[in-house]
């Protein structure tokens, strides 16, 4: 029985890293950070820096600064230095910076994301 666990669980665990858009923590905490920070202006009605952030897919291929998330890659997502505030010329939302607590879950999703 605990080896039959194990299996799902790891099972589970590849399904999050296949599918991120399916991951638990995109659905309940990344995806209303993004609609409520993001996707105004980089969204299917508006695309600043012709940077979408409403689908995972659209995120990866990326705008004018390359692609905003790298699965797995945390210092190469742009989305992260984005919020991090780390380089001078892409701070956003450009309103003011996040808090800590949302910064670290977009860490923590786009690090997820490798496996």
């Amino acid at each position: 029985m605990g080896a039959v666990l194990c299996l799902t669980l790891t099972g589970l665990s590849g399904v999050h890293a296949s599918n991120p858009e399916g991951n638990p923590l995109y659905l309940k905490k990344v995806r209303p950070l993004l609609d409520a920070q993001c996707v105004k202006c980089h969204g299917p009605e508006k695309q600043k820096a012709n940077l979408r952030l409403d689908t995972l897919k659209a995120m990866m291929e990326g705008g004018d600064s390359g692609p905003a998330v790298v699965p797995g890659d945390v210092e190469g997502s742009n989305l992260i230095t984005a919020v991090c505030y780390e380089d001078a010329d892409l701070q956003m939302p450009p309103d003011g910076k996040l808090d800590e607590e949302q910064i670290e879950m977009l860490k923590k999703w786009v690090g997820e994301m490798g496996g």
